[in-house]
C-alpha cells in the first residue's frame, strides 16, 4: 500500500493539531508495513515551515522525511499538473501533489486540505485521507 504525505499535515502537526499528530502517529507506528511518499513541493515547503518559521535544523528536517520516500517530479508530472491545474482549477503545488500520486499510482493522498483536494480526488480515483479515523480504516482493510 502507497501513501502520499502532503505538507498540511507535517506543518500543522508541528502546530499542535489534534487531527494531524494523530495521523502521524499512525504513520509513524506502520511505517514499516507501507510506503509514504513525498515530493519536492512537499518538501520545499516542510523545510520553509519549520525551518524558517520554527528554528528547526536541516538535521531534524533530514530526520523527519528519513522514513518516507522521495519521488521524482518528471515531465509526466509537470503535464499532469498543467492539465489538472486546468480542469480542476488547482493551484500549482496542489497541482503538482495529485498528478505525483496519479504518476506513481499512489490511490491514498493524506492531506488535511478538504477544499482543494476532495474533487480532484474523487474524480481521478483517488482517496483523500484527511482524518486518523480514515487512516485506521484504511489500514483496518489491509492489517
Amino acid at each position: 500500500m502507497k501513501f502520499f504525505i502532503d505538507s498540511s499535515v507535517i506543518v500543522e502537526g508541528f502546530k499542535n493539531n489534534i487531527c494531524t499528530i494523530e495521523i502521524i502517529k499512525l504513520l509513524y507506528e506502520y511505517i514499516d508495513s507501507f510506503e509514504v511518499n513525498f515530493n519536492v513541493i512537499v518538501l520545499s515547503e516542510v523545510v520553509y515551515q519549520l525551518t524558517y518559521k520554527r528554528k528547526f535544523s536541516i538535521e531534524e528536517i533530514q530526520e523527519l522525511f528519513s522514513p518516507f520516500r522521495f519521488l521524482i517530479v518528471d515531465e509526466e508530472v509537470k503535464e499532469k499538473a498543467l492539465w489538472y491545474m486546468k480542469i480542476y482549477s488547482l493551484k500549482p503545488n496542489d497541482a503538482l501533489i495529485l498528478a505525483t500520486c496519479k504518476r506513481y499510482g499512489i490511490k491514498y493522498l493524506i492531506s488535511i486540505d478538504r477544499k482543494d483536494f476532495t474533487v480532484p480526488c474523487e474524480k481521478e480515483g483517488s482517496r483523500l485521507i484527511d482524518s486518523a479515523e480514515k487512516l485506521k480504516s484504511f489500514l483496518g482493510e489491509y492489517y
